[in-house]
């Protein structure tokens, strides 16, 4: 069959269930799906159909909340000033984008991965338990010369905050943000 039942007994993270889940298939595009989204009809046909060209290492859609408003697309890598910028200003409304385009990188909640250019970077980093694995992929995909496609066109809907309870979820997101940029930015922005 296409679907492969994985069961691990202890909770290493999402990275490591994923990295596991992607050791055991063999076919030529990895599929990572939340369980808090909602795949639209022919989902994956029209991101694979992104990764048809060969630089395209990873396609993700328009995730959409539980209100049906986009969520944050497009943004730069963190660093200290969007860290500041996204703790000070409120965001208004986002407007979707009106065709597919590269982003500097993809929310893991849906994300369709090139199997060969997963391998290539070593998967997730399995020292993000939860969060910012995502955006550390896409970080090496891209140093890679990867091209990153979100598709407006595909609406996931994300319940998102799903993962964990409240307080936990908070602990795991600043562990993960240290980590990041303990990894990705200068030593005085940490």
């Amino acid at each position: 069959g296409l679907a492969e039942r994985l069961l691990e007994v202890e909770n290493r993270g999402f990275a490591a269930a994923a990295n596991a889940g992607a050791a055991r298939a063999h076919r030529s595009f990895l599929l990572f799906v939340n369980p808090d989204t909602v795949l639209p009809p022919h989902c994956v046909t029209t991101l694979a159909a992104h990764l048809a060209h060969p630089r395209v290492a990873a396609a993700s859609g328009l995730l959409l909340d539980r209100h049906g408003r986009a969520e944050p697309w497009g943004e730069p890598f963190p660093s200290l000033s969007w860290y500041l910028r996204r703790r000070i200003r409120v965001p208004g409304p986002l407007r979707p984008p009106g065709i597919a385009r590269s982003v500097p990188w993809l929310c893991g909640a849906v994300l369709l991965v090139r199997a060969s250019s997963f391998r290539a970077v070593g998967g997730f980093r399995e020292d993000f338990f939860l969060y910012y694995e995502d955006v550390d992929l896409s970080r090496r995909l891209r140093a890679r010369g990867g091209i990153l496609v979100l598709d407006p066109a595909v609406r996931i809907r994300h319940v998102g905050g799903q993962s964990a309870r409240t307080g936990t979820r908070l602990q795991h997101s600043d562990a993960a943000e240290d980590r990041y940029f303990s990894v990705h930015r200068p030593r005085w922005e940490r």
